[in-house]
């Protein structure tokens, strides 16, 4: 029974181990045979805005192949300068993660909300007297 256990674990192993190894080889359209990636690297030199390609080799047919990748495109990440205010704009600067490129952008400034506010309300005891609103703004964004 151990040995039993002890074997299926070793397949299960094997499988995660090497079938991932052998699916990322390319076949040769040629002859079959797996392609394998040549030059000082394995994976294509893109960058944000320049496409990369690697280097195909069968060591079986001797066919030799470009693979061409496209540019990675930028990685922004945000950051906020200045928080918009009822009359001022804001500030976001963003950057790349991967190549430091960077832009600010102005944002609009957000207005007034303005609230009604009863100063003095009518009742039995006052008579009628007058209901009056005044004017107030919160300040949206900011304190």
């Amino acid at each position: 029974m151990k040995r039993t256990v002890f074997f299926v674990l070793t397949l299960i192993l094997l499988a995660v181990i090497i079938l991932p190894m052998h699916a990322s080889a390319a076949t040769c359209p040629q002859c079959g045979g797996e392609m394998v990636p040549i030059g000082a690297s394995a994976a294509p030199q893109q960058t944000c805005t320049t496409g990369g390609y690697l280097t195909y080799y069968c060591p079986d047919c001797k066919l030799q192949t470009r693979v061409e990748y496209p540019p990675l495109g930028h990685d922004y990440q945000s950051k906020v300068l200045k928080e918009a205010i009822c009359e001022e704009g804001g500030q976001i600067r963003h950057v790349c993660s991967r190549c430091q490129d960077s832009y600010t952008e102005n944002t609009p400034a957000l207005g007034h909300d303005y609230q009604a506010t009863v100063l003095q309300v009518a009742d039995c005891l006052n008579g009628g007297a007058d209901v009056r609103s005044s004017r107030t703004f919160l300040h949206r964004g900011g304190p």
